[in-house]
């Protein structure tokens, strides 16, 4: 009975594991409410990754317009959620290391508190407070909480059209702020 147990225990780790691992963020907020599940869509590969530096790589969206370097042990990922927006995951392979960045079409100019809310499952936005991102991006950045990956930090900034909700663990709060310090548009619009 007890290698049983343990056989059990093993398997349900490794299936909680693999959820957390394959679904590093379940596609939060908005897409959440528009899916009702987890990174539904179509896996995508809009996205071009090229090194950049021994450490670093970039990636490219030649769609969105924009480019980001972020650390060489991420792996990109983007699917397609339908209606015109995307998310793009990354996260280090079988960890809890990563952030993602959920874009939507958005015909505002700036982001409200009530946007905010109306796209935080938990209602909870702590310390708002309006950064400079990348090369003069107007960003909104404020701590939230998930009831699956618990605190995380959020950093939302509108372009071109798009609504970009970028999506982090709390405990990674240096990670976003040296990969969101990288981040150009072609189209400074």
């Amino acid at each position: 009975i007890a290698r049983a147990m343990k056989y059990v225990a093993l398997v349900l780790a490794g299936f909680v594991c693999g959820i957390g691992v394959s679904l590093l963020f379940p596609s939060l907020h908005s897409s959440i409410g528009k899916t009702g599940s987890v990174l539904q869509g179509t896996q995508l590969k809009e996205g071009v990754v090229g090194t950049e530096s021994p450490d670093e790589v970039a990636f490219t969206h030649p769609k969105l317009g924009f480019s980001i370097s972020y650390p060489k042990e991420l792996h990109a990922s983007e699917y397609d959620e339908g209606e015109g927006a995307r998310t793009i995951l990354f996260q280090k392979e079988e960890e809890q290391y990563g952030f993602q960045m959920f874009i939507v079409p958005y015909t505002e100019d700036s982001i409200s508190a009530e946007r905010i809310k109306k796209d935080i499952p938990s209602g909870v936005v702590d310390e708002p407070q309006e950064v400079v991102i990348g090369d003069g991006i107007l960003a909104t950045v404020f701590w939230s909480e998930s009831s699956l990956i618990g605190r995380t930090r959020e950093i939302w900034f509108t372009h071109g059209g798009y609504l970009y909700e970028v999506t982090g663990y709390a405990s990674q709060d240096a990670l976003l702020a040296q990969v969101l310090g990288t981040l150009t548009f072609v189209n400074k619009k």
